[in-house]
């Protein structure tokens, strides 16, 4: 009752049940649901009988040795039917072109679109373009007859997939699939990326009036995450010539480098933007703000969908960069450095504020790392020599200069005011990696003042999640200092402004820690962030395709439900860790 016959009849191929010969597959007109119904007439209608093609969709007219007669049973003077295309390559709604795997097989490629957040639980409609679609061709929508050039999907949820189909004198001529999401799109094609070198590739997202591409160099980024097969990548914006070129993406700034951060180690797929979220809305201003206009310790970002090369690779983390731009330093001018940024990317006794390591306080302004430490800006380059003094004479002091000195002139190097707000969102987050590794400090007019702003970095090891994903030494409970002794991250300026309470440390600690828990530090607040992207990607859809798309792949298999519920018991413990020690 299983089986096929597939035979030439008088015209197209016939196909009836192997036991029955008069059980023949058939289209229903009206309907056009496939189906296997009676059928007592000798010879076979057009709704019955079926063409053949082959890979490329041409009609194919010999089967078994016979001449197949293709042509419709009741011409009417038309043109033979064209060839059936498997899945149409490419459609248009309201403009925009949606995003598809290639390579998939016949029927099983389905376009991704992105609609506005209000569109979702109800009924979408766009103008639709199909320049592959049959001329004179009907449109239906899920069996549903369309409008002449409108396409209507029903109550738009996540994960429903809508059928379209191109029928022309009753036969389906071609078909797609449609999805929606409420993230934006972003597909990188042409890219053999590289973990050393930037290579050539195209960038291709929808803005409203339809599709833009640009030319990007890309490349993998990152260190321990280069181990898993979801990897972050970095954009540099290009010109056809070559040169550096700003685009604006998702509402963010204008700028020529963007990060794809891959979030895999993370089971929530939110930490990272979570936690740069909550710093945005908790730091103090630096100290320089009263000179510019626009300066920010954040990296602002929002969660994309990605497709590389013709492949679906999941949900990212599309987020703007720390560098000049960002923080507003002041720029390098004729007569050299001015504002300066530095980057601590190892950990090391430098690093952490306790000592040169036994190099010295001085560093090449030829080289562009010292110490385990990394200049952003100005990096050497023909026009200027790198600026390491102020990190430099800041190390100094802090590792040597006497007691009474440290605690009178302590404000002069480091902005207390934004030191504060930083130890308290890492001994909030328990961040295990960015005690005195992935932070950056901001310098902005060395000419003026050498006093260096914290701006933190890379954090996904953090709300009750080590750097590699693991929960294992992430204690709700734990005494963030103790902590951080055990694992040799301690931060040795940090550990001295609190043993000798320079400028009245403790209690500005204390004092900002009450007024931060009665706000953004409350259980709800938190939670509320955790919320607010966990409903993203549920709402979208996203969550599921990143789930589908990663599970068992390497890195952390997603969970979202499992670390919302983790969280809200974890951050419960903590708070209450931290109340205590901070008498709340």
């Amino acid at each position: 009752m299983s089986r096929w016959h597939i035979y030439a009849g008088e015209r197209g191929l016939i196909i009836c049940c192997k036991s029955s010969q008069n059980l023949l597959l058939n289209v229903r007109r009206g309907s056009y649901i496939v189906g296997t119904y009676n059928e007592l007439r000798a010879t076979a209608t057009e709704n019955e009988r079926f063409l053949l093609v082959d890979r490329k969709g041409r009609i194919v007219t010999h089967f078994g040795g016979t001449e197949l007669r293709n042509e419709p049973a009741n011409p009417g003077g038309r043109e033979p039917l064209p060839a059936v295309q498997a899945t149409l390559q490419e459609f248009t709604l309201d403009g925009r072109s949606g995003f598809r795997e290639q390579g998939r097989g016949q029927g099983g490629a389905t376009s991704l679109f992105t609609v506005d957040e209000s569109v979702w639980g109800r009924d979408y409609k766009a103008a639709i373009t199909a320049a592959g679609a049959p001329e004179g061709a009907q449109l239906y929508v899920d069996g549903e007859r369309q409008a002449r050039g409108k396409a209507r999907f029903p109550q738009v949820t996540a994960g429903r997939t809508y059928r379209l189909a191109w029928v022309l004198d009753g036969d389906t001529v071609t078909r797609a699939a449609a999805t929606f999401t409420t993230l934006p799109i972003l597909s990188l094609s042409e890219a053999r990326l590289s973990g050393t070198t930037f290579v050539d590739a195209l960038l291709s997202w929808n803005e409203e009036r339809g599709r833009r591409s640009v030319h990007v160099k890309a490349r993998w980024r990152g260190d321990y995450s280069l181990s898993h097969a979801k990897r972050s990548i970095g954009l540099k914006v290009v010109d056809e010539a070559g040169k550096k070129q700003d685009i604006a993406l998702c509402g963010l700034r204008s700028d020529n480098y963007w990060i794809l951060d891959a979030m895999a180690i993370d089971p929530a797929r939110m930490r990272n933007r979570v936690a740069q979220d909550l710093w945005q809305d908790i730091a103090t201003p630096p100290y320089y703000t009263h000179s510019v206009k626009h300066a920010r310790t954040a990296s602002r970002g929002c969660l994309v969908e990605v497709f590389l090369d013709g492949s679906y690779q999941g949900v990212y983390n599309l987020c703007e960069r720390i560098d000049r731009e960002q923080t507003q330093v002041a720029k390098a001018d004729a007569n050299g450095a001015r504002g300066c940024l530095y980057k601590a990317d190892h950990w090391s006794r430098s690093t952490r504020w306790g000592g040169s390591d036994g190099r010295g306080y001085s560093a090449s302004p030829t080289s562009g790392s010292w110490g385990h430490w990394q200049i952003k800006y100005p990096e050497p380059s023909r026009k200027h020599q790198a600026e390491w003094g102020p990190l430099c004479r800041a190390e100094q002091f802090a590792a040597e200069s006497d007691d009474t000195t440290f605690c009178r002139e302590v404000g002069d190097y480091f902005d207390l005011p934004v030191l504060v707000d930083y130890w308290l969102f890492i001994e909030l987050l328990h961040a295990t990696d960015n005690s005195g590794k992935n932070m950056y400090w901001a310098v902005y007019d060395c000419r003026q003042s050498g006093k260096l702003t914290p701006i933190p970095w890379d954090l996904d090891g953090t709300f009750g999640r080590n750097w590699d994903g693991s929960r294992g030494p992430c204690a709700a409970t734990n005494n963030y200092d103790n902590y951080l002794r055990g694992e040799g991250k301690q931060n040795y300026l940090v550990e001295r402004l609190y043993r000798l309470d320079a400028q009245d440390w403790r209690e500005r600690v204390r004092r900002r820690y009450a007024e931060l828990r009665r706000g953004p530090f409350s259980a709800d607040a938190l939670l509320q962030r955790f919320e607010h992207y966990r409903s993203q990607l549920e709402k979208s859809g996203a969550g599921e395709r990143e789930r589908r798309r990663w599970d068992g792949q390497g890195g952390r298999t997603p969970d979202y439900a499992g670390e919302i519920k983790y969280l809200e018991g974890w951050l419960k413990e903590r708070l209450a860790t931290l109340d205590r020690k901070y008498d709340f």
